[in-house]
């Protein structure tokens, strides 16, 4: 079979394409498998690479940031809850007015935005999805499962004030609040707005969340195979939880909430998971059954 001289071109450039796509591939696992790519802190990005996820992160929150209805700022306790929470929670990556954030901070790649930065360029409704959402593999972690609505606004309303403090004013609020106040040992429940979804959804999500692949294997959630404690997979169809406990869901939740309370010798750590969270939880891990062959 012979191929026709107007179909001759057409027959090379897809020969040629294909060819590139392959050495594309061949290349990209090369430069994946020999480390060809150095993941030290110590070397920045390119200036060209850093543009580039600049804009795509600045696209991607200004998309998802407008299907949020902003409540007015002034309804918030910027110079009390707000300054409380930033103070406790935020300055020491992103600083405040005239307070540079922890030396740690500075040596993140990239470095976290500025207070100054974030409050001049972000408007509220990007700094609360931003807090609420967090951002991957950047250090910023999402606070939902950590403050609740309430919470969030009142942190957004502080920073966009503090564009209009000095460093002297700053620090006059800070006296006024008085010393940090020891951090509790279970977090408060905090009140969030429904998303519509499954117990079964938040509770993956709420695994996630609480770090639990930090541990364990567990089918659905992206992370590194940990073996630190067993595997999840199954654990639906298991007779006792940590060989202790009749697996029911009134047990898993107790288990989730105060592991040591059960098994003194565990060595799993209390992580302060919500009574809500824990319900959650339940529910996900009663979906990770073994399947039937």
């Amino acid at each position: 079979m012979t191929i026709s001289r107007r179909k001759k071109p057409i027959v090379y450039v897809m020969a040629t394409l294909l060819g590139l796509m392959l050495l594309g591939i061949v290349g990209g696992l090369l430069f994946v498998y020999l480390g060809v790519y150095n993941v030290s802190a110590l070397k920045q990005h390119t200036q060209p690479v850093y543009a580039v996820v600049d804009k795509a992160l600045r696209a991607s929150i200004s998309q998802r940031a407008e299907e949020i209805n902003a409540p007015p700022l002034e309804g918030f306790d910027w110079q009390g809850e707000g300054l409380r929470l930033h103070r406790d929670n935020c300055v020491q990556c992103h600083g405040a007015p005239g307070v540079a954030p922890d030396a740690f901070a500075l040596g993140m790649t990239p470095v976290p935005a500025a207070n100054a930065r974030m409050a001049r360029d972000r408007s509220a409704k990007e700094l609360y999805w931003v807090i609420n959402h967090g951002i991957k593999m950047s250090g910023m972690p999402p606070w939902k499962y950590r403050l609740s609505e309430q919470q969030m606004w009142s942190v957004v309303a502080f920073i966009k004030q503090s564009a209009h403090l000095s460093a002297e004013d700053y620090q006059k609020l800070v006296a006024s609040l008085g010393a940090p106040e020891p951090s509790p040992g279970a977090a408060a429940s905090p009140a969030r707005a429904s998303t519509g979804e499954t117990p079964e959804e938040k509770g993956s999500l709420a695994v996630q969340q609480y770090g639990c692949v930090t541990c364990h294997a567990i089918p659905g959630i992206t992370g590194a195979v940990a073996h630190v404690g067993p595997p999840l997979g199954g654990i639906a169809n298991r007779a006792f939880i940590a060989g202790v406990l009749p697996n029911t869901r009134e047990n898993m939740i107790r288990w989730l909430r105060s592991p040591q309370e059960v098994d003194p010798l565990s060595a799993m750590p209390a992580l302060g998971v919500t009574e809500e969270d824990a319900e959650n939880m339940a529910s996900f891990l009663a979906t990770l059954k073994n399947r039937r062959p």
